[in-house]
């Protein structure tokens, strides 16, 4: 199975114990430059928005057997969502390595092979990453 393939999410897990989210809080908070105001999001919207995020990835994931179009839908509302964390200020290797992920699954290599690209100038060394990014390419 391909990296990307797998059903956990590698940045939010499925389910969470208690305090996790407050981890997930800190991580997000932590990695948020300056953006216009517009395209801000509060650290609660940004939790909600990974949190969506990661859904729709596992729901493409399940989907992918038994619903070819409904997983490309759910792995379209995956990137549109990370994609507005990025639009929102946060840079981490994580969720770039999902959004790749998400532009992969829907067969958009070149999109996939940029954010891969932008992960690993964040988390050099990860081979988990290094190895999608070779399989995109």
């Amino acid at each position: 199975m391909h990296p990307s393939t797998r059903t956990t999410s590698f940045l939010v897990p499925a389910f969470q114990p208690a305090g996790t989210a407050y981890a997930l809080f800190a991580l997000l908070a932590a990695t948020v430059a300056p953006v216009a105001a517009s395209d801000t999001l509060a650290p609660a919207d940004q939790i909600r928005v990974l949190s969506e995020a990661s859904q729709a990835f596992e729901e493409g994931i399940a989907l992918k057997g038994s619903d070819p179009d409904g997983a490309v839908d759910a792995f379209a509302t995956a990137t549109r969502k990370y994609q507005a964390l990025v639009d929102s200020g946060v840079r981490n290797g994580r969720l770039y390595y999902n959004l790749g992920n998400a532009e992969l699954q829907q067969g958009r290599l070149g999109p996939a092979i940029l954010n891969y690209r932008r992960a690993a100038k964040l988390t050099p060394g990860d081979q988990r990453l290094m190895s999608s990014l070779g399989f995109a390419r």
